[in-house]
């Protein structure tokens, strides 16, 4: 079984990111989005025009600085390796419990396909507006998703009105 990550979230946050499930190189490092070739940091950085942390304490704070809170929607699974598609037996965090807990949340992020599928299998009532962007991972980077066009995507669900 792996097991997810606690919340980065404040009383502040109005925006909730929310993954799959952390990979191997975050489980280990107990940090999100660890893996070297993950695109998440430098794409908030370049939305938020930002320069990129060099650590991950800097990082984590500039995502509660800008009121964004980060967390996953399955809290554990089976899975071998870090691919979304090896998710079996998915359980999914209490997102009602934070979303009531953390009432300023007005936008949820969903970061690729297996976040979306997992959230709209569990949470598809509840009634925070929802968008759903390209994959930060770098698998999907493959199919031709570029860091322009993830950029693009990502800064568009950042801007859209609720």
């Amino acid at each position: 079984m792996k097991y997810g990550l606690p919340p980065i979230i404040n009383e502040n946050c109005q925006i909730l990111i929310l993954g799959s499930l952390p990979g191997e190189a975050s489980l280990k490092a107990q940090q999100y989005y660890a893996h070297p070739q993950n695109q998440f940091w430098p794409i908030i950085a370049a939305i938020l025009q930002e320069e990129l942390p060099n650590t991950y304490l800097e990082r984590t704070a500039m995502l509660l600085e800008h009121r964004i809170a980060l967390w996953d929607v399955i809290h554990f699974a089976q899975r071998q390796g870090s691919l979304d598609s090896n998710i079996k037996a998915a359980v999914p965090n209490d997102l009602e419990q934070l979303i009531s807990s953390y009432p300023s949340i007005t936008k949820i992020i969903l970061n690729g396909n297996e976040a979306e599928k997992q959230y709209l299998k569990h949470f598809k009532h509840l009634a925070v507006p929802t968008f759903k962007v390209r994959s930060s991972s770098p698998v999907p980077a493959r199919t031709c998703n570029t860091f322009a066009e993830k950029l693009a995507d990502w800064q568009q669900a950042f801007c859209k009105q609720i």
